[in-house]
């Protein structure tokens, strides 16, 4: 139901949900909570930990295989697009601090130009999506997801220790 971009809507849970800002840097990809804004911790936390539940226990899923793999592909080919380089990985769309003072839906919210954060700094940030995409890989056998993760560790690891840059909003510790 949190999901953001131009098929938000499609075959969501809840009729009411539409096309939501759509003209973001990266659209797509799942709002955080009750939020509008798109975090990368814990979106990539969410997705590697139903991956490695599916992972791990392909038998509870069977019933719900199908709309299984659609969430989990939404937040995966979210983050694929969000490695926009060998050296930059997009990690946050739009303003916490803004968000919160805003009480309405993501359609109403506008489609507006929204704040974007990338990587580095945010090693932990990289290194959870690669996880996530490595998952994914294990699950589906899809190439780019494989070859994502291993970009994504590779940024991780060239900047081991770079605070994730959430700011107030999932700071690193």
């Amino acid at each position: 139901v949190n999901r953001c971009g131009p098929d938000a809507g499609k075959d969501n849970d809840f009729s009411w949900r539409g096309a939501c800002h759509t003209r973001d840097k990266v659209p797509g990809g799942y709002h955080d909570a009750g939020d509008h804004v798109k975090f990368g911790l814990p979106a990539a936390w969410s997705c590697a930990t139903i991956a490695w539940a599916t992972y791990e226990f392909p038998e509870i899923f069977k019933p719900v295989k199908d709309r299984n793999e659609k969430v989990l592909r939404y937040f995966a080919d979210y983050f694929v697009k969000c490695h926009t380089s060998p050296n930059t990985f997009i990690h946050q769309i739009g303003n916490g601090d803004a968000d919160h003072g805003y009480w309405g839906s993501p359609e109403g919210q506008g489609n507006g130009s929204r704040k974007v954060k990338t990587a580095p700094p945010g090693s932990e940030v990289c290194a959870l999506t690669a996880a996530a995409l490595a998952l994914m890989y294990l699950n589906y056998k899809d190439e780019k997801y494989l070859s994502t993760a291993k970009s994504l560790y590779n940024l991780a690891k060239a900047n081991i220790g770079s605070k994730y840059s959430g700011g107030q909003f999932y700071p690193s510790s």
